[in-house]
């Protein structure tokens, strides 16, 4: 797929910015703090219907105004196709695909697929379980609106729950209502486990071929459901009926310690994802380049994986990991270039890039939330 025109209008620090990106590579080059994230923030928009930064979309709004307006021309495999996005906050957001409002934000889902690489990804490595999960959540919304779809109503289911763990010692009625939402919590995270065990093992094959393009060492890659806590041990589930009878199980043997505590112990907002190197825990016994090395097999697997899910080549977002990253893993990198992804690419200057990559077209200066093409 190709994003043919951006429009920003009061977004971040831009007041109002048209692009038209070439279909090759795209350098946005400019100092720190100009506005060449925030550009790439507004391309991921379209493709998740959030930001990547935050849950939120009142930081998004320009400083000096109350609404946000964001525009895209996108040509794929659905056609071509104008998206727009706007945000005010007094009326929150509403999303269009050809002039017609649509009644969900996720209908945006697989229009605009894009995968973002950036010097923060060392955190799907060395960082928190909930890191690693997001991972998962992204790539997965992005290739089936199915799943996005049960991970909003397990998130959902979640609350409630909740809601009811801690009302019932004040009201121990409560707890005949808990029944209800064990069944839904079931049902709908059952469907996230057995979706994200079956990307995991596929994953794994795309994790071990990107990796080994970038330097030796054997990664693995392994799901740790959080049902394994509650469990007497055994092999993993494999089909739903197995996961939703394992997650039954475990729903029942904690749920006095869970109205105890008043929280939702197990369940997919739990889960892990176990990464090794050499056979050895990588968060804790791989040094920060073979993190770095591992964070950015990761983010090559997740492109793979997508452009098979969705049989079009997503965007490539390359924000500042340049920097970043010694000669052998740029070129890795610049190896991707070469394989006609349409990418956009933020560096602070020109240095260590190849001139043989550099495009005729496609490069703009950025300072302060103004873009600036760059004749050939």
């Amino acid at each position: 797929m190709i994003l043919t025109n951006l429009e920003l209008r009061n977004f971040r620090n831009y007041r109002e910015q048209v692009v038209e990106p070439a279909p090759g590579l795209n350098l946005l080059v400019g100092g720190n703090g100009q506005g060449k994230t925030n550009l790439l923030e507004a391309i991921y928009l379209f493709s998740t219907g959030r930001s990547h930064r935050t849950h939120r979309d009142a930081p998004l709004v320009r400083f000096d105004s109350s609404w946000y307006d964001v525009r895209a021309e996108v040509t794929g495999v659905h056609g071509e196709l104008s998206l727009r996005i706007t945000y005010e906050v007094d009326k929150g957001k509403r999303v269009y695909i050809n002039g017609s409002p649509q009644e969900r934000v996720s209908d945006l889902l697989g229009v605009l697929s894009s995968v973002q690489f950036s010097p923060e990804d060392l955190v799907l490595v060395k960082g928190p379980p909930a890191a690693r999960r997001s991972y998962l959540d992204s790539m997965l919304s992005q290739a089936s609106k199915t799943y996005y779809h049960y991970l909003s109503e397990y998130s959902r289911v979640l609350a409630q729950r909740n809601q009811v763990l801690k009302g019932i010692n004040r009201q121990p009625s409560l707890k005949y209502t808990l029944e209800v939402w064990d069944s839904k919590l079931i049902e709908s995270g059952s469907q996230l486990m057995t979706r994200r065990a079956e990307a995991v093992d596929n994953l794994s094959s795309y994790i071990l071929k990107s990796h080994s393009r970038i330097a030796p060492g054997s990664v693995g890659f392994e799901y740790r459901p959080s049902l394994g806590e509650g469990t007497d041990g055994g092999s993993t589930p494999g089909r739903l009926s197995e996961w939703e009878e394992a997650y039954e199980k475990v729903v029942e043997k904690n749920r006095t310690t869970e109205i105890t505590r008043g929280i939702t112990l197990i369940g997919p907002h739990r889960d892990d994802i176990h990464i090794t190197l050499g056979g050895n825990e990588a968060r804790l016994y791989a040094s920060q380049g073979q993190q770095r090395t591992i964070s950015l097999a990761l983010r090559m697997a997740e492109l793979a994986f997508i452009e098979d899910a969705i049989d079009d080549r997503p965007l490539l977002l390359l924000d500042d990991v340049f920097s970043e990253l010694d000669e052998g893993r740029r070129s890795s990198l610049l190896e991707l270039l070469s394989d006609s992804y349409q990418t956009i690419l933020t560096l602070t200057d020109l240095d260590g890039l190849p001139e043989e990559i550099i495009p005729q077209e496609g490069k703009w200066l950025v300072e302060d939330g103004t873009l600036r093409e760059v004749a050939p």
